[in-house]
This record gives C-alpha cells, structure tokens and sequence, in this order.
C-alpha cells in the first residue's frame, strides 16, 4: 500500500500538470476550427442566396410586365405565356435548372413564379436538404384617362380587325380626334383610293394601322399607338313602356308631323314623304328605323332610341336619296345624343366576324348634330351616303365603324364651344404596373 507521502507526492504532480497552460489555445482552436469554418462557409453560400434571389426577383418583375403587355397587345393568353417564361430567359433566369410558371388571370393581370435550387459548398456540412430561392411577382393593366385629348369617331370592340375601317373612294375630313379601342394589327383599316385627314385631332389605335392600295392617312400629329378612347355613354339605359305605335309607315309623298312615344315593329319612311319630328325622345321597339326613295325628314331636339327583346331589336336603315337633319337635345337624361342603340342588343349574324349593320347607303344625305351611338354593332356607310355636321360636333360611337365605296364624312371639332350638348370621348391610354 503506498505510503501518504507517494500519494501526496503524486497529487503535488498532477495540480502541477493541471495547472499548467501551455498549448491550451491550440487544443481549443483545434477543436472550434471545423465549427467556425462551418458558419463562415454557411455565410457566404447565405449571401449568395440572397444575391441570387435579387436577380431572380428582377427576371419574376420583368417577365411579369412583359406577360402582362404581350395580352393586353394581342388577348392571347399562350402568347403572352411563352413571352413571361422567354423574358425570364433573357433576364438570366435558368429555366433548365429551375422551374418557371406563368399565370393570366382575371383581367389580364400576369403571374409569375420563379424557384431555382442552390449551390451548397459549405452549408452542405450543417444542411441535409437542398435550399430552393424563389420569386414571385404578379402585373396588372392600368387604364388611364387623359382628358387633353377628346375625339369625335369611336370603335369600341377590342379584339376585331378593321374596327374603323375606310375603303374604295370614300373621304374622312375630321376636324377632332378617331380612335379605335381594337389591339388587332388592323385597329385601323385604309384600302383602296380611300383617304382620312385629321386636323387638328389626334389618332389613338389601341392595335395597329394597315393601310393598302392607294390610301391615304394624314394628320396633323403622328398616331398614338396602345390607347383608344373611353365609352362616355355606358351608364345610359333605355326607357320601359307600352306601344304608342305599331308598324307605323309614312307613305306617298305625305306630309306629317310625328309626336314622340313608342313605335313598335319600326317606323318607316317612304316614297318622297317628307317628315317633321317634335321634340322628344322616339322609341323604335324592334323591327327597323328606315327611309328611303327621296323621303326628307328633319327634327330639332330628337333622340331616337333604337330598342327590343329576344331576337327583334330595331336597326337603322337610311337609303334611296334620303335627306335627313336632325339635332339632339340640349337637356334631359338624352342631353346631346341622337341615335342610342340598347347596349342589349344582339351583335353578330351568321359568324363572330359579322355582325349586324346600320346602314346609311346610296345617295342618303344627312346633317347631324349630336352622338349616334351602336355599341353592340355595325354603323356602316356605303354608296354615295354624305354625313356632315354644320359647325357643332357630330360623334359616331359604334362597335364596328365603316365607310365603303364613295361615302364621305365631314366632322367639325367635338370641344369647346363647338362640341355642343355631347359627352366628350377622353383619350385612354393602357400601361402595365407591378402590384405585387
């Protein structure tokens, strides 16, 4: 058994070895180096995560807008699909090593998800799953008003071609401004002899311009492409009530005065007749509005309000050397319009493409002053048919607006003093925005 003093020589030993400090800090970093090496290296593959998703936040916000404006151009949702995910490409996102999808909803808003996996070089030490960085971002059309610019000639459909449209010899002076909501590369269609001038009013194409044959555009300032106009009546609505009139036909050389009220099943004009109509609103309940061979008419403070149900909503059908002048009123829920053709109405005949026409055809001569307004149709010009206004504005609003053969118009300034009792027609211009 050893003696007490080996054991206290031995314990005299080990507190001088534990209580000796050298080499201490080389044992201890030996032992932190991996770990410290570890969250330096995790650092760094942090900070290029974040710089990576940066740059993929930027191709998510450009796709996006590019989407968002290639379906606002052409309403074609593959289209603007394959632009978002090719834009992305450009912006230097991988699609081969990371995934891209790109969404239109409602509205033409664009939706764009970006997620791309991430190099590991350090953080593999402490991660065992890989590490994803993703992006998204969604743009939106944004339709703004700009009332510097007012027009006086509107097409409202938005995908048709040749939406305003002038063919053979027919002539346009227009003192304001033409524009045409359509984005086909047609928006605006010119062929043959035909000419349209502008001056000093704007032309705002929402599409594109074709012109053809010898036809001939002039304006004052060059065209604006991407807008069109704003709709200024669609809060308009069409009274209710009970037939005043049913088949009602002026005939034979007549002269009458017409009141207003009802006329169910059109009202006709005919043979030479010659017709005054006091003031008022005139309801044609189906069937058609129509004259022909040589009737004359004229009214002051008439709106005539073209209307129906199920398949019998009434046209418009001026023809055979008719000469008509009529004014709109100056006051009342129809202050400054017309012709109003019930919204309701149906628009096509026989295909998409064709929709149902109203017509000024032959030698019709008419003076206007006031909004014809056809925004479920065709308003269409054809023959020798001259529409002028005498010096305060004439507007033609109408789905579709055409003017064929020999058929002129002569418009005076739609602002100011000149512009009358009509809603102004403001200029729309359509952007694209980042909302989310």
């Amino acid at each position: 058994m050893p003696s007490s003093q080996t054991i206290t020589k031995v314990l005299r030993q080990f507190g001088v070895f534990y209580s000796d400090k050298r080499g201490v800090s080389a044992v201890l970093l030996a032992l932190i180096m991996p770990a410290l090496i570890g969250f330096v290296g995790l650092g760094i593959d942090a900070a290029m995560w974040y710089s990576r998703k940066n740059e993929i936040q930027s191709a998510a916000d450009s796709a996006a807008i590019s989407a968002a404006l290639t379906y606002l151009a052409n309403n074609d949702e593959g289209a603007a699909v394959q632009m978002g995910a090719s834009d992305a490409a450009r912006s230097g996102f991988d699609s081969g090593n990371g995934t891209v999808n790109v969404n239109i909803g409602d509205g033409g808003a664009a939706e764009v998800l970006l997620s791309e996996p991430q190099p590991m070089f350090f953080s593999s030490i402490f991660l065992s799953q890989p590490v994803t960085v993703s992006a998204r971002a969604v743009a939106s059309p944004l339709t703004t008003s700009d009332s510097t610019g007012t027009y006086c000639m509107l097409g409202l459909d938005t995908s048709l071609d040749n939406v305003v449209e002038f063919i053979g010899s027919s002539q346009a002076q227009i003192k304001c401004g033409v524009a045409s909501n359509s984005n086909s590369s047609s928006s605006l269609y010119l062929n043959g002899n035909a000419q349209l001038q502008i001056d000093p009013g704007d032309l705002s194409v929402k599409g594109q311009i074709t012109k053809q044959g010898s036809a001939q555009l002039n304006t004052v300032n060059p065209p604006l492409l991407g807008g069109g106009g704003k709709d200024p009546y669609t809060e308009l609505t069409v009274p209710s009530g009970v037939c005043d009139h049913n088949n009602f036909t002026v005939n034979n050389r007549s002269n009458q005065t017409l009141n207003p009220g009802r006329y169910c099943n059109g009202l006709k004009l005919r043979n030479a007749s010659n017709v005054t109509f006091s003031p008022g609103i005139y309801i044609i309940d189906g069937g058609e509005f129509a004259s022909s061979l040589s009737t004359s008419a004229q009214g002051n403070g008439v709106t005539f309000i073209l209307t129906g149900s199920g398949t019998n909503y009434a046209t418009l059908h001026f023809s055979g050397s008719s000469q008509m002048t009529f004014t709109a009123p100056g006051s009342g829920a129809y202050k400054g319009v017309l012709f109003y053709q019930d919204r309701n109405s149906p628009s096509f005949i026989g295909g998409s493409q064709n929709l149902i026409k109203n017509q000024l055809v032959g030698n019709t001569h008419v003076y206007f002053s006031g909004a014809m307004y056809f925004p479920a149709q065709e308003l269409s010009y054809a023959g020798s048919a001259q529409l002028q206004s005498d010096t305060s504005c004439l507007q033609i609003i109408a789905r579709k607006i055409t003017f064929l053969g020999d058929s002129q118009i002569q418009s005076e300034l739609c602002e100011g003093a000149q512009a009358g009792d009509v809603s102004p027609i403001f200029r729309e211009t359509q952007m694209v925005r980042l909302v989310e």
